[in-house]
């Protein structure tokens, strides 16, 4: 976290988004009445929490731009409770864990913010089952900057901004293997759907998305 918002911190202190109690982004009572998160229009995405309740879009937006990189500790376990049938099933058929991979940020992006909060929520997620999950940051590079999502409405307009924006620079670590994609919002898919393409075209054998949010 930066200076200024440690030291905004301070002086404001953090408030519950649902009922304002001091000491918590979002109390564990609030974080159990937000509404969840609608994935049947994607195949192989699941996601926690819908997008379009001001709750969570408040939440995530203390997350990614004001610094409150710490958030995901404790979000982290939801992703993982949420993916935990999936974990259970892969093992029946193929013991290796899988591997978990974030959306990656270009460098100057990076700079700006501080931190990858894709990759910080991946990587909490893979330290709840070391037996199960590997936190492999690596593998996925995003090879040329792009408009962001955010400023982009339309579904068409998201997935051709992003087309072949991601590489795999590590192909040798995916072949074969079951990988799962964090990112901190899906909503049109476009992104997640960018780095399922490259995984899959590098020879992943399976690869799901996983993410805070969708909407």
């Amino acid at each position: 976290m930066s200076l200024i918002h440690k030291i905004l911190n301070l002086i404001f202190p953090t408030q519950c988004l649902g009922c304002g109690r001091h000491g918590f982004d979002l109390c564990p009572n609030c974080a159990l009445n937000l509404p969840p998160a609608d994935t049947t229009d994607l195949a192989e995405t699941y996601a926690c929490f819908d997008y379009e309740n001001q709750i969570v879009k408040k939440l995530i937006w203390r997350l990614k731009y004001r610094g409150h990189s710490a958030l995901a500790k404790p979000l982290a376990p939801l992703l993982y409770e949420l993916i935990l049938p999936e974990i259970a099933d892969g093992r029946l058929f193929d013991t290796r864990p899988w591997l978990i991979v974030p959306t990656p940020l270009r460098p100057k992006r990076l700079a700006e913010r501080g931190f990858n909060q894709a990759a910080l929520l991946a990587k909490f997620l893979a330290a709840k089952d070391p037996a199960n999950l590997k936190y492999q940051g690596e593998i996925l590079e995003k090879i040329r900057e792009t408009s962001t999502q955010v400023s982009l409405k339309n579904r068409a307009t998201r997935l051709k901004n992003l087309h072949q924006a991601f590489a795999v620079c590590r192909p040798e670590l995916v072949t074969g293997q079951k990988i799962i994609v964090v990112d901190d919002v899906i909503t049109t898919g476009a992104t997640v759907g960018e780095a399922r393409r490259a995984l899959l075209k590098a020879g992943a054998k399976r690869v799901l998305a996983l993410a805070l949010a969708h909407g």
